[in-house]
This record gives structure tokens, sequence and C-alpha cells, in this order.
């Protein structure tokens, strides 16, 4: 995270290590998994369920490209919109990079937005591939996976 002068959050993402284990259905449960559908209806819940399968497949299909190298994901990366393109993205986000780098790690990204390919590329993010989620509902969504190495 990173505040302002005026201790107002201004960017903010995730990074997960490598060595971090996805939650057990155990935690899933304990966190509400099993009320989602009561509170959500059935049908966004298997909308929820078809994209993380989608996202899977695709992260299952890179990681088998790079090998046995550790894997970290950076996720939910935003910049409040009176700082972007003041830098506060790219320093905050080079930090974490870096100590990536050092440790050998590959780092993964999605996102939907081509304007974010720019910004993460400048950053070494390549992307490795560009696929099209398809909703009956929603329509057609440009998702691009992008890979630092």
């Amino acid at each position: 995270c990173v505040f302002d002068e005026e201790g107002r959050l201004v960017c903010f993402f995730m990074f997960v290590s490598p060595n971090v284990p996805d939650p057990s259905l155990w935690t899933m449960v304990r966190s509400g998994l099993l009320t989602a559908p009561f509170k959500y209806g059935i049908g966004p819940v298997r909308r929820l369920l078809e994209v993380k399968e989608f996202f899977e497949k695709v992260e299952n299909e890179i990681r088998a490209a790079v090998g046995d190298r550790p894997v970290a994901h950076l996720e939910r990366m935003c910049v409040a919109p009176h700082t972007q393109g003041m830098g506060v993205g790219t320093k905050a986000l080079k930090a974490a990079l870096d100590e990536a780098v050092r440790a050998g790690w590959v780092v993964l990204l999605a996102t939907q937005e081509e304007r974010n390919v720019v910004f993460y590329s400048r950053l070494g993010f390549k992307t490795v591939r560009k696929e099209q989620y398809h909703d009956p509902r929603w329509g057609i969504a440009p998702n691009w996976f992008m890979a630092k190495m």
C-alpha cells in the first residue's frame, strides 16, 4: 500500500509469493463460501466459478511453459485516479518486482485493460497469452496474461 501525505490510500496491489498455499476447502467454507448461492444467487456463483476455471486453465498452461521456476502472482493493482501518471504505481511495484527477480521467481498477472499492458510492459512484463472470455450474458472480455521472468 502507498499513502499520500494526508494519509489517503493512493496505491494498492497484492503480491502473492510462490510459497503461499491455495486456501483449503475448510478455509473457504469458514469464510462463507457455502452462503454465496443464498446471498447472490446460483447464476452469479456459477459464473464466478466458470471465470475461475477459465483463469486457472490458462494459468496452468503458462506454468507448464515456465518449468519448475517458482511462480508469484500480481493481483488487483490499482492507483487512485488523481495520482495516476505520477509514478506512484511504478515505484511501489518496482520494489516488489526487484525482490521477485532476486528470488528467481516468475511473476504472472492478468489484465482486462489494454492500457495496462503498456504500463506492465514498461516494468519488464511480456504478454504470453491473449485470450477472450466469452460470457453469454456479458459478452466478450479480452484478457492479457503477462509474465516477468
